[in-house]
């Protein structure tokens, strides 16, 4: 199932505009100075794994700021997607194909109505911290190279999740 565009671009722009607000929320909380700064991967693969056997279905858990369940590789097909936020921050799981190979800078820079003009959306879904999503969606992957992205901003620098490690690419063969 895929929501309509309208749906889509709603969804987008109040996460952002959510975010944002959470972002200095928490950013003026007493309990920032005894944080420490967060650490930028060395890599972008998080927690994944290959599979010769398609799953029925992918079940995503997000943690700040990585993925489990989402294998680096996937044969063409259409499958459920659930997706749970065990992490501290709203997370999201966008998946789209990037024809143009734009850079994810210039893609945030575009926000969600100027981005949905150049990538060719999957699927994507939302959570707040330490719930599930509120629905599945259905994703139809054929043969190729998806960003998978998580695009909202960190609530200690507002820098966007994929700064920190929560982008990879998942190949379709």
């Amino acid at each position: 199932m895929r929501a309509p565009r309208a749906a889509r671009r709603l969804a987008l722009a109040g996460l952002l505009l959510l975010t944002a607000g959470c972002a200095d929320e928490v950013a003026g909380s007493s309990s920032d100075a005894d944080r420490s700064p967060d650490p930028v991967p060395s890599s972008t693969t998080t927690s994944s794994t290959t599979t010769s056997t398609p799953p029925a279905r992918i079940d995503i858990v997000a943690t700040d700021y990585e993925w489990s369940g989402l294998p680096d590789e996937l044969p063409a097909g259409t499958y459920p997607m659930s997706f749970v936020n065990e992490g501290a921050e709203v997370h999201e799981i966008s998946i789209f194909r990037n024809p143009e190979d734009l850079p994810l800078d210039e893609l945030f820079a575009l926000g969600p109505e100027g981005m949905e003009e150049v990538v060719e959306p999957v699927g994507m879904l939302i959570s707040a911290p330490g719930t599930p999503a509120e629905e599945e969606v259905e994703i139809t992957l054929t043969p190729g190279e998806y960003e998978v992205v998580c695009f909202v901003p960190a609530a200690s620098d507002g820098r966007p999740h994929f700064d920190h490690g929560m982008h990879r690419t998942l190949t379709v063969r």
